[in-house]
């Protein structure tokens, strides 16, 4: 048995959720959402096209759950190349404008989305 914790205002929810999939492949639980199989907690950068064309639809939206960051994780310091740095900038340019879609069509609010404060600048 899976649960979910959401919350509404300030107050925390756990829901029991039960199904009869499973699966660890993001591509295929946002491929069964747009098919109608069900429903998924997923991440707003891996369904914003699905969001923004009408193929999904958010529901529950006065709860929302715990954000999360993005990082991008390398063994040491010395694996930070030219190369990785232009990937973390295209990804971070990428997510940014996802967001500011998502946002300016209502699918999500700056809340819901933050921008980053932390130090150590996650993606």
């Amino acid at each position: 048995m899976l649960h979910w914790l959401i919350y509404k205002d300030s107050q925390a929810f756990k829901i029991k959720m039960s199904s009869n999939r499973a699966a660890n492949d993001r591509d295929l639980v946002r491929r069964w959402c747009i098919d109608g199989v069900g429903v998924a907690k997923k991440s707003a950068i891996d369904i914003a096209e699905a969001l923004l064309n009408g193929q999904l639809t958010r529901v529950m939206t006065d709860y929302h759950f715990p954000t999360t960051e993005l990082w991008l994780v390398l063994p040491s310091k010395q694996m930070i190349t030219p190369a990785v740095r232009l990937v973390r900038d295209q990804l971070k340019q990428k997510v940014g404008e996802l967001r500011s879609q998502l946002i300016n069509a209502n699918q999500l609010s700056e809340e819901e989305w933050p921008l980053s404060s932390s130090p150590n600048q996650p993606i």
